[in-house]
């Protein structure tokens, strides 16, 4: 909750700034607009690393699995895996393109979006801190 509440309080008081884009109106080019590859592999590391991909392989997947279909259980697996993965990249890519778009039009966007954002995490910083002194108080 602490860590939550410092992450609010630094999104609140620090003031984004939309950084050039290249074919902007008059910016100039940042160096990682020449190589999309590499933002494309530090996406994909990034959400490969991230817990929630391997909580969906255990938990979600097998239950969509059929032990006594025609192909073996790892293999179904692997194409639902890769099949979320299609589907994780088609909404990131579509809320990528969609941000960008809303951000070249509406700069002010993101100065909403980061209050909406800095406020929420401390508004579930202090529902976390009441649930826990709630439930120390009541066991």
């Amino acid at each position: 909750a602490t860590y939550l509440t410092y992450l609010g309080v630094r999104v609140l008081r620090e003031l984004p700034v939309v950084a050039a884009v290249a074919g902007g109106s008059g910016g100039a080019p940042v160096a990682t607009s020449a190589r999309p590859w590499l933002r494309l592999l530090q996406g994909a590391g990034v959400s490969g690393l991230n817990p929630k991909g391997l909580l969906v392989l255990v938990v979600l997947l097998p239950q969509f699995t059929d032990a006594a279909g025609s192909w073996p259980i790892p293999v179904q697996l692997a194409v639902l895996g890769l099949i979320f993965v299609a589907a994780c990249a088609a909404v990131y890519t579509v809320v990528g393109y969609g941000s960008r778009t809303v951000l070249r039009l509406r700069p002010s966007a993101m100065r909403i979006v980061s209050r909406v954002s800095g406020a929420a995490m401390i508004v579930l910083a202090a529902v976390l801190v009441v649930e826990q002194v709630v439930h120390l108080t009541r066991g």
